[in-house]
């Protein structure tokens, strides 16, 4: 469901948006604006979201990062 949404903005403001819809190619300024509130969205979400730890794909994957794991730390040692 959409919702409609009223906002004022600055004039030179509204002329970049018109400018960058302009370039974007698309159809009216409500799917720029859309695209800008999408993206500073996406950035957020990426920014709050640890990086997570590739996990290994299979058991033979998962030897081989323990065992070079288990030779740092004796290589450590020295």
């Amino acid at each position: 469901m959409n919702t409609v949404v009223s906002i004022r903005i600055p004039k030179s403001l509204l002329e970049e948006l018109q400018e960058l819809a302009k370039e974007n190619h698309y159809l009216d300024l409500s799917e720029q604006i859309r695209d800008v509130i999408r993206e500073k969205v996406t950035q957020r979400l990426k920014q709050e979201t640890p990086p997570q730890k590739e996990q290994p794909t299979s058991d033979k994957e998962q030897i081989i990062n323990e065992l070079k794991k288990f030779l740092k730390e004796l290589e450590d040692e020295k």
